[in-house]
């Protein structure tokens, strides 16, 4: 089989129009993976590989995916998005020698609800990054950083055999909104000297919903944005030695204090992009002493 479309869930609703645009797709040989921990959809979607996590953690559900899989090729798709006809093809076209190894396209936000002027002064980059959208352009090209999301991307699946599967410490789950797996794989696929390209015309549309189009998600989404950064960066050898740094030089408590004054200035700020940087600050700060604490 040439490809396996891997689909992550929880079961929500969103996953049956997300399914359908994949049964529409202009390619002859895929198949699609369903991995979800809600058995109760088995029986709903027709046409597809089922696969139960007994883990809601998108990392543990996306291995698992792979586990399951026939395809030579692995994508990868979020359950409220919505493929392109086209989207599989403009993908696969890409990998046209051994060295590209991990291709990713261009995603769209479908808005299904109005934005409210509160987020008008949130940065154009933050806004879109945040929902899911990619802010690369439309041009292809060779990326040399790891600027691909995850839930539009597409794998050699030999690949993972060299540089081994996501990282299960940072996957998102029903309690702990984590990101960065889709970075964290493609910064060690680049180390390994292989190739990653962007191609707009693998098109995708995210969808967002009104729940989604608030301040306190995007407070909430950078806090957890900066506590996964940290983490991901948790096999670096530079990260040891910063670790081994902080111990002697800013020592837990100083860190702490740190943490606490930026807490504590989050009351008195009225700038949303101020608020929206000092959460991410925070999250860095916990998620590093979070590390600090496991080097003990």
């Amino acid at each position: 089989m040439k490809v396996s479309i891997i689909v992550c869930t929880i079961g929500r609703e969103t996953i049956f129009d997300c399914i359908e645009s994949l049964k529409n797709q202009k390619f002859e040989d895929f198949e699609i993976v369903v991995v979800s921990c809600d058995i109760s959809i088995k029986n709903k979607i027709d046409g597809v590989k089922f696969v139960y996590s007994s883990k809601a953690n998108v990392s543990y559900q996306r291995n698992l995916g792979i586990q399951n899989s026939k395809g030579e090729f692995v994508c990868f798709i979020d359950d409220d998005a919505i493929a392109d006809k086209f989207w599989i093809k403009n993908l696969i076209k890409n990998f046209v020698d051994d060295k590209i190894v991990c291709v990713g396209g261009k995603i769209n936000l479908m808005f299904e609800g109005k934005v409210p002027k509160e987020l008008d002064n949130i940065p154009r980059n933050i806004f879109k990054g945040f929902l899911g959208a990619t802010i690369l352009g439309n041009k292809k090209m060779e990326l040399k950083k790891p600027l691909l999301w995850g839930s539009n991307i597409c794998f050699r699946k030999e690949i993972f055999d060299k540089v081994g599967y996501f990282d299960e410490k940072i996957g998102r789950t029903l309690t702990e909104p984590l990101c960065n797996e889709d970075i964290e794989i493609q910064e060690r696929i680049l180390k390994k000297g292989f190739k990653i390209i962007y191609d707009p015309k693998a098109l995708i549309w995210h969808r967002v919903f009104p729940e989604k189009l608030t301040k306190e998600f995007f407070l909430e989404r950078a806090f957890w944005q900066g506590y996964s950064d940290v983490l991901a960066k948790r096999r670096e050898e530079n990260m040891k030695r910063i670790m081994e740094i902080s111990k002697i030089e800013i020592h837990n408590f100083l860190l702490k204090e740190k943490v606490f004054e930026e807490i504590f200035r989050l009351v008195i700020i009225e700038d949303l992009k101020e608020k929206i940087n000092k959460y991410q600050k925070i999250g860095r700060g916990i998620g590093f002493l979070e590390l600090i604490k496991g080097e003990k």
